[in-house]
């Protein structure tokens, strides 16, 4: 399982494991926009590009994904 860096609004909020930030959008913690990096990407991405969501409401823009 990978280790993914989370920041919001370029304030770095920790690493977590895929579980944590899966549980994170689910409850609210972590949102759709907070970028996320992780070992061998080039450049920080929002947590909506990761799959992580399912069918997750309560993302930035509000939307089902």
């Amino acid at each position: 399982m990978s280790i993914l860096f989370i920041s919001r609004n370029r304030e770095q909020l920790g690493q977590f494991s895929e579980e944590e930030v899966r549980e994170g959008l689910q409850t609210g913690r972590f949102l759709g926009s907070d970028l996320a990096w992780k070992e061998g990407m080039a450049e920080w991405k929002p947590l909506s590009t990761f799959g992580l969501t399912g069918a997750v409401t309560g993302l930035a823009t509000g939307e089902v994904v």
